[in-house]
């Protein structure tokens, strides 16, 4: 919170301030400068005091996190817009009464809103490298919600989940496992495109209503190898059998050949208990996915 003696943010004042969550602009703040907040990348609720009455346009600039904007000032502030320094760029709406937030996070820093009735997750502010799981109150999580993430490692949708939008986790560079719960019943193209370290993906459902289109691409170079830094899919773990698994993958649509279709991939199958046919199993040991051998 910047208190009431402060009239002025200056340039750069809080460059890069990733420890920044929620920002609280009070009401004497008359100006706010050029990068002032610039790649605050875990501001994901702002409150804008009523005495600003101007705002630089690169003062939020790279702010990808920031979902509300609580705006008591004059300025006519617009979710999804780049005006006024671009600080709800990235906002899911714009709230000028006294209706409460409808943002919440948790103890892992994942953000949430509900619509209706549905809990959706909107994004994410991590302090560091973490292991998601989601819980099983979630119905879907939204379209870029995690969108250049750096610190999500792993994301478990949990037994709720139902939708995951478009480019949800796209570019989440560090991003290495990928459980999808029995419920999810649809993938939105690009959800997992680029994500160069992701080796280990789960498939627990039927995802019947359909993967998009590059929602498991790797990133490609101009002679179609790998790009610089790029892993091929190393196992997937199908909760299910090899013949439900070839009506599984006829829901996957084009561009998810490296993970359904390349001889570097390991498709294995699962049974509770140690098979005695041919082929590749699995089963889970202490809840993690385990080959049989």
């Amino acid at each position: 919170t910047l208190g009431d003696s402060v009239t002025s943010i200056g340039s750069n004042a809080f460059l890069e301030a990733t420890h920044i969550k929620e920002l609280v602009i009070g009401d004497s703040v008359e100006s706010i400068g050029d990068y002032a907040f610039n790649r605050c990348t875990r501001i994901y609720k702002v409150t804008l005091g009523a005495g600003v009455t101007t705002i630089s346009d690169t003062a939020f600039s790279d702010c990808r996190t920031i979902r509300e904007v609580y705006n008591r000032s004059s300025l006519n502030i617009v979710a999804g817009t780049k005006t006024y320094g671009e600080i709800a760029e990235n906002a899911l709406y714009v709230r000028t009464g006294d209706e409460p937030s409808k943002i919440t996070i948790d103890e892992q820093g994942v953000l949430y809103m509900m619509e209706g009735k549905k809990k959706v997750v909107v994004g994410a502010a991590l302090d560091d490298y973490t292991d998601i799981l989601l819980p099983d109150d979630v119905y879907e999580i939204a379209s870029r919600a995690f969108y250049n993430e750096d610190y999500v490692r792993s994301i478990d949708t949990g037994d709720g989940c139902k939708i995951i939008g478009k480019n949800a986790f796209r570019n989440c560079y560090h991003l290495e496992k990928v459980a999808l719960g029995k419920s999810v019943i649809s993938v939105g193209s690009g959800t997992f495109y680029a994500n160069g370290v992701l080796v280990m993906v789960v498939i627990r459902g039927t995802l019947e209503k359909g993967v998009g289109s590059s929602a498991f691409a790797k990133k490609r170079d101009e002679s179609g190898a790998l790009a610089k830094g790029n892993k091929n899919f190393a196992n997937l773990f199908f909760e299910g059998t090899s013949e439900e698994w070839e009506q599984v993958k006829k829901n996957f649509k084009s561009g998810n050949e490296d993970l359904i279709s390349n001889s570097k991939t390991t498709i294995s199958f699962y049974s509770e208990t140690k098979p005695t046919s041919s082929g590749k199993y699995w089963h889970y040991v202490g809840g993690k996915p385990t080959l049989w051998t």
